[in-house]
């Protein structure tokens, strides 16, 4: 899933299988130029969902890593709301007004 939100919020690198072409790409080779290898095969070669294929082109440098930072934080952004709600679901519910103080905790 993160592999797919930093895919989603690249700006400069486009979504594309490596064209032969002068600029930057990003694919994701379980999904595309590799879908229909094995799912063996892949995790024998290390290709799974969360490897993402970088072609560096002819842009600005600073222009691709700014790029490749705003993905990578937005899906780092995203792993730690989905750690959040994962603990509060751990949380008891909190009550009020049924005993002294306010309320209680309802394990």
């Amino acid at each position: 899933e993160q592999s797919a939100i930093v895919l989603q919020n690249l700006r400069v690198f486009a979504l594309a299988e490596s064209l032969g072409a002068v600029e930057s790409l990003a694919e994701c080779p379980s999904l595309m130029t590799h879908a229909s290898v094995p799912d063996e095969q892949r995790a024998l070669l290390g290709i799974d969902d969360t490897l993402i294929r970088l072609s560096v082109g002819i842009e600005s440098c600073a222009d691709l890593v700014a790029d490749l930072d705003n993905a990578l934080n937005a899906a780092v952004k995203n792993k730690q709301e989905q750690d959040k709600q994962k603990q509060s679901s751990f949380l008891p519910k909190v009550e009020s007004g049924s005993r002294e103080g306010g309320g209680y905790w309802d394990w």
